[in-house]
């Protein structure tokens, strides 16, 4: 079962009921129609290998708030085991208009906008180089991001990074093409921040990067998922004990958060 949301690219609030007559591992994914790429959200609810989870029966209320604009969001729901939607339906789906969030910076804003705009279109744009509003920022959109340091043009495996010296972000389309819109904005904070504060701290440039999206009216929900997805692939041992500290320190932080935090940027 889908539904169309004409949101017309205000910021908004969803309300979406589901209800499911009988156990599944229900799926909730929401995505520009018409647009290739576009995943703002793909939540699954119920879990038949997980005992302490068990799986999504009845009826439900989910929240999903949007604070940057989309354009029509189309919304499915099915069970994951039969990629079928048999059994299940959407009863009732509400929204209403969110307040302007209050802009950072200007410099700051043009960025975040910036970052935003791509992160959503990003998945059906060619490869190629993209400015900011003024010109401030620049994006370079390649099939994989690439050594220049040692001039031999070798891939290397990372979704985003940052060139310290003069800010520009070189974005790899292979790796965002299988991200949500919501992951790939986290991403490119956290790339900003490197720059902004001349650091290689990749916890710090997490937590400011969570910090924006929250105080930006992103769901908690929806950090949290973006966080779990960055770090699906962390290599070795090693690599993967020290990711699952930071993760975990992360998501402390996003469940730890109210309003009140403040960023200084």
């Amino acid at each position: 079962m889908n539904r169309f949301i004409p949101s017309n690219g205000e910021a908004f609030k969803l309300l979406v009921e589901v209800e499911a007559s009988t156990p599944v591992e229900l799926m909730l994914y929401g995505y520009e129609a018409n647009l290739t790429n576009t995943v703002h959200f793909l939540r699954q609810y119920g879990d038949a290998n997980v005992a302490e989870v068990g799986l999504f029966q009845g009826i439900h209320h989910f929240e999903f708030p949007f604070p940057k604009s989309v354009q029509k969001l189309k919304i499915e729901v099915f069970d994951k085991r039969s990629n079928a939607s048999n059994g299940i339906k959407i009863k009732n789906i509400t929204y209403k208009y969110l307040p302007l969030v209050q802009a950072f910076a200007p410099h700051v804003q043009e960025y975040i906008d910036f970052a935003f705009d791509f992160s959503q279109s990003c998945g059906y744009h060619e490869t190629g180089t993209y400015e900011s509003a003024s010109g401030l920022y620049s994006m370079v959109f390649s099939d994989y991001v690439r050594s220049w340091e040692d001039q031999t043009n070798a891939i290397i495996y990372t979704p985003a990074r940052v060139n310290h010296t003069n800010g520009i972000v070189e974005v790899s389309k292979y790796y965002f093409d299988q991200l949500t819109i919501t992951n790939r904005f986290m991403i490119l904070l956290h790339e900003f921040t490197h720059f902004y504060y001349n650091t290689k701290d990749e916890l710090a440039c997490d937590l400011m990067a969570c910090n924006i999206c929250l105080m930006l009216g992103f769901s908690k929900t929806e950090c949290m998922y973006a966080i779990a997805r960055l770090f699906d692939y962390c290599g070795t041992d090693q690599q993967c004990k020290a990711f699952i500290e930071r993760k975990k320190q992360l998501i402390d932080f996003i469940n730890n958060w109210t309003n009140e935090h403040e960023t200084t940027i």
